[in-house]
């Protein structure tokens, strides 16, 4: 995939020049710079809860401890501890376990679906269910059914975004269609504090809009219909014998 790289610094001056702050070949103030920069930090990072907008399923693999079925996932997790040491996410989009070079999917599962699972330590080699619960500032918790029973491979894929927080110099690789959803959303954000009567806000609102419902489309996983889901299909064909 082609991705297109720009620094923070130029992506926030861009902005800027869409709602009028600054003029083509003008250089922001530091103060401007510093406040834009603040407001895109907390654009990317608010993003972060809308799961199709992140640009990269990117796998992170975990050993799993035998008989424990509950992890913390966070940055300050303890070495040793046996949990997940890494950046916690908002999602987990799919995940696989791994025994012996064989990946079997495991099902991403709500609250509700595990709480209507009869013996919840029913051992097993393979993990089937994940249940994953959004973190507090410190640790968020992956629950696993059933109890592995073996140092299985547990592969989860995160959606990727922007790493913030983000300095004015950070280069940042973007993906097609990335730069101008930023761009325009960005100027949306920052148009409040440089309202200008000759600013179309109406128009970079809408190409905002599109930018960012085209990508949310892009990323929509539509389930496919299996032969196996209507009632007289077997392995990929018609049974004309069932009415």
């Amino acid at each position: 995939m082609t991705t297109q790289t720009i620094t923070a610094y130029d992506l926030i001056r861009r902005s800027m020049m869409l709602i009028n702050a600054v003029a083509a070949g003008e250089t922001p103030s530091d103060a401007d710079l510093n406040d834009a920069l603040l407001t895109f930090n907390e654009m990317i990072d608010s993003q972060k809860l809308e799961s199709l907008v992140g640009y990269l399923l990117e796998p992170e693999a975990f050993t799993l401890t035998p008989g424990k079925s509950r992890y913390r996932w966070g940055a300050s997790v303890p070495p040793g501890s046996g949990d997940f040491i890494a950046e916690q996410p908002v999602w987990v989009n799919s995940a696989t376990c791994i025994r012996q070079g064989i990946s079997t999917p495991v099902e991403i599962i709500s609250q509700d679906d595990y709480d209507l699972i009869p013996i919840k330590s029913t051992p097993s080699a393979i993990v089937e269910k994940l249940l994953f619960i959004g973190g507090d500032f410190n640790n968020a918790i992956v629950q696993l059914y059933p109890v592995p029973t073996e140092a299985v491979t547990l592969s989860i894929n995160t959606a990727t975004q922007i790493s913030g927080p983000v300095t004015l110099q950070t280069e940042i690789a973007l993906p097609p269609g990335y730069l101008r959803m930023y761009r325009y959303c960005l100027a949306v954000e920052l148009w409040p504090e440089y309202t200008n009567p000759s600013t179309d806000i109406a128009a970079i609102k809408a190409i905002a809009k599109q930018a960012l419902g085209k990508l949310k489309v892009a990323h929509i996983d539509t389930p496919l219909a299996r032969f196996d889901d209507v009632p007289g299909v077997e392995a990929d064909c018609w049974n004309w014998r069932i009415v």
